[in-house]
């Protein structure tokens, strides 16, 4: 049996009150009871309904911390703060339109801690969702969890190709599984440009790779390219984003993340 460890499930929540009390009930019919699980919610300052979730089912006696600021323009950015905010040997990435299909799911991840202490590793989901379990070593090594540019996904996706430069080998998913329940994604637009801002970052994210190795006592990886992901063909974003696009209006803290990724995107140009 695994030493109890603890562990902080980091969940940025907006506008589904109903899919947060799922997800996170769910979570918690199934932990196997030896670990002490932590639920902390990042909630915006102009969303009451999420906000008044969290307190009810604080209230109800669940380990459910909500923490409450005003809406960023990073996704990755809210998931640092609320593991700044609530430290733990291991962080959990969980969405509000998520479920959980595995019982005991928390001592699965025990047992890969007690193997690596300082290791990453990733939720199943048939449908290829990607959703990462850091450990706070790993964490304090890289200084953060994820990026602060992207207003929607792509995080997971940067640090899967991190910890390959990193470790040298394809990152480990490990046998607990989750359902992807989401239909749209929050302030998803200009798929395209964002999708190109991505593959343009590849030589940051191996210097970050390279930091965290050191950092962390690891040998350097001797072909790094011969790990990098490839652009997979059948990604079209314009049609992703027809089926899965906000079509509400850009909002400013969008605006603010779209327009410093431009700028990075033209420095990094002039300086080629």
């Amino acid at each position: 049996m695994p030493e109890p460890i603890t562990m902080s499930v980091l969940i940025p929540s907006r506008g589904r009150p109903e899919g947060l009390a799922r997800t996170i009930g769910t979570m918690r019919s199934k932990e196997s009871g030896a670990h002490t699980v932590r639920y902390i919610v990042g909630c915006d300052l102009d969303d009451p309904e999420t906000i008044s979730m969290s307190m009810d089912l604080w209230q109800k006696g669940w380990p459910v911390l909500p923490v409450v600021g005003p809406r960023g323009k990073s996704l990755g950015d809210l998931a640092n703060k609320l593991a700044a905010k609530h430290p733990a040997d291991v962080y959990v990435s969980m969405g509000d339109d998520i479920e959980v299909l595995t019982d005991k799911w928390d001592a699965t991840i025990a047992e890969a801690w007690q193997a690596q202490p300082d290791g990453l590793w990733w939720w199943c989901c048939k449908n290829g969702a990607t959703l990462a379990i850091v450990s706070d070593k790993w964490h304090a090594a890289a200084g953060r969890l994820y990026t602060d540019y992207f207003p929607f996904w792509y995080d997971d996706v940067w640090l899967i190709e991190v910890q390959r430069y990193a470790t040298g080998r394809v990152g480990d998913r490990i046998d607990i599984w989750v359902a992807d329940k989401g239909v749209a994604s929050h302030r998803m637009r200009d798929l395209g440009f964002w999708d190109d801002f991505f593959w343009s970052r590849r030589d940051e994210r191996k210097a970050e790779a390279a930091r965290i190795a050191e950092r962390l006592g690891w040998p350097p990886v001797a072909d790094p390219d011969d790990l990098s992901l490839s652009r997979n063909p059948e990604f079209v974003p314009a049609d992703i984003e027809a089926q899965q696009g906000d079509p509400r209006p850009a909002t400013a803290e969008y605006l603010a993340a779209y327009n410093r990724a431009k700028m990075l995107m033209g420095d990094q140009q002039q300086a080629a």
